[in-house]
């Protein structure tokens, strides 16, 4: 059976030739008229013949439809044995998915999991793609659809808000296929990126057990070989598609490689030859960094660790690189502490609770919201409440205290609310405390352009395109 996704309804309205395809909402209506006319065939009192029903599906259609995607859902269907079907099925649109047979699939249809993903065989290079079966020499591992970006300057991040000392080239180029002679990036969006590099020139006994063929069973790819840049980037659809094949007989759980070329390998062996680290304290190990909170050695690896100790109070204060968040949803329970924090700059009340912080007494008082300058140092104009627009699932959080025999955490979750007492006190923020917090629903996170992808030094080098399957019609650098 062929597998579908919802692009969303905006996929079809925005596209000339597919703007009058039908939407849920018309597949809906067709399955009620659809049903109260079978209906009628079967009802004790009522019950008509069959050509009756086809006949007053019929009317219908012709007198009582006026939305055209609705029409075009009950233009196939006349007879009714279809209605029949549709009603067995439990809708139109699930009678009009046919069942392909397994020769049409063996004809027409392209294997996409011959690999799976998991840690790759080669230290420190991440996730690799492995072959779930045997994989005869010649075979197509893997096609991948390919999304064309036009010029290298596309991967630079410029934008002014960036801070400085960041690596400004994105990490997505290191996904990119590409040839030197051309503006033209290729990015795979399956599994296909998982395959790492292995050089052809190795000796060390490790070879590429695949290479890159451009798609033989995609017309698409075959047309556009033929024809220039110009013309491919008039397709704003997919256009190319890319064919790993198996350069040997590939075993079950055996790693897959290609060789990402010269060009690729030479920018790789001066990255490690001139590679300084970016934490001074290489030789602690990272329960050591995480002792001593030692800003620069917070790695992404390290950062994604702590959230396997999330008791551990070393790892509770903010630091310049990491911060915590709690769901979004926790918020929105009943007991929660709303704390509006005043700026006290803009303010000339007088009112106790705002001549100094709160206490925690005051805190563990039955009081639901309470006003102050600052609560544990955290003023009206915190880091947190700017980094709350990041994301709706997760919202910034600081934890007052972890309760590890309890397995609870008490919180103070940052919002983008505004204070309930604004006009009161001036301009103020507000906290909403959740003392019951359990571990699923905090984390620890790196802050923005502080994790290795943007570490100044961090490896930047798209994939190359073999010069003889690269279109001459495509080197528009020459």
């Amino acid at each position: 059976e062929e597998v579908f996704i919802s692009y969303g309804e905006s996929w079809f309205s925005a596209r000339e030739g597919l703007k009058h395809n039908p939407f849920s909402a018309n597949y809906l209506e067709a399955n009620q008229i659809i049903a109260s006319s079978f209906s009628l065939s079967i009802h004790q009192e009522i019950k008509i013949e069959n050509k009756q029903v086809e006949e007053l599906l019929q009317m219908i259609k012709n007198n009582a439809v006026f939305d055209e995607r609705t029409k075009l859902v009950l233009s196939s269907v006349e007879s009714f044995s279809q209605i029949e079907d549709i009603i067995i099925q439990n809708g139109s649109a699930e009678s009009t998915t046919e069942t392909r047979s397994l020769e049409w699939l063996e004809e027409n249809g392209i294997c996409v999991d011959h690999m799976y993903v998991k840690e790759s065989t080669i230290r420190q290079a991440g996730r690799g793609a492995f072959a779930r079966r045997f994989i005869p020499k010649g075979s197509v591992i893997i096609s991948a659809p390919l999304l064309c970006t036009w010029g290298r300057h596309m991967f630079d991040m410029n934008a002014p808000y960036l801070p400085e000392g960041i690596n400004k080239k994105h990490l997505k180029l290191n996904y990119q296929l590409a040839h030197k002679d051309s503006s033209v990036f290729f990015f795979p969006i399956n599994t296909a990126i998982a395959i790492n590099h292995q050089s052809a020139k190795s000796k060390s006994g490790n070879s590429p057990n695949a290479e890159m063929r451009w798609s033989i069973s995609d017309k698409k790819s075959l047309y556009y070989q033929q024809r220039t840049l110009e013309d491919l980037k008039k397709e704003h659809y997919g256009t190319m598609s890319m064919d790993f094949v198996a350069t040997r007989d590939i075993y079950p759980e055996e790693e897959v490689f290609i060789d990402y070329g010269d060009e690729w390998e030479h920018a790789w062996n001066e990255h490690v030859k001139n590679f300084v680290s970016p934490c001074p304290l290489s030789s602690m190990s990272e329960k050591d960094i995480g002792e001593t909170n030692e800003d620069s050695c917070l790695t992404s690896k390290f950062v994604e660790s702590m959230n396997d100790d999330k008791f551990n109070p070393n790892f509770h204060n903010w630091s310049e690189k990491h911060f915590t968040v709690c769901a979004s949803y926790s918020i929105e329970r009943s007991e929660n502490q709303i704390i509006i924090l005043a700026d006290k700059s803009l303010t000339d009340i007088s009112i106790d609770r705002l001549e100094s912080e709160l206490s925690e007494a005051e805190l563990s008082s039955s009081s639901d919201t309470v006003i102050s300058f600052s609560f544990r140092d955290i003023e009206y104009d915190h880091e947190g409440f700017s980094l709350v627009h990041r994301g709706r699932e997760w919202y910034p959080c600081y934890i007052v205290n972890a309760q590890r025999e309890d397995n609870i955490f008490d919180v103070v979750v940052f919002t983008a609310e505004e204070g309930a007492a604004e006009s009161l006190v001036g301009s103020s923020s507000v906290l909403r405390r959740v003392r019951t917090l359990p571990p699923h629903e905090i984390k620890f996170i790196h802050k923005p352009y502080t994790s290795d992808m943007f570490w100044k030094g961090a490896f930047r080098h798209e994939i190359r395109i073999p010069d003889n399957i690269f279109p001459q019609l495509w080197k528009d650098l020459l």
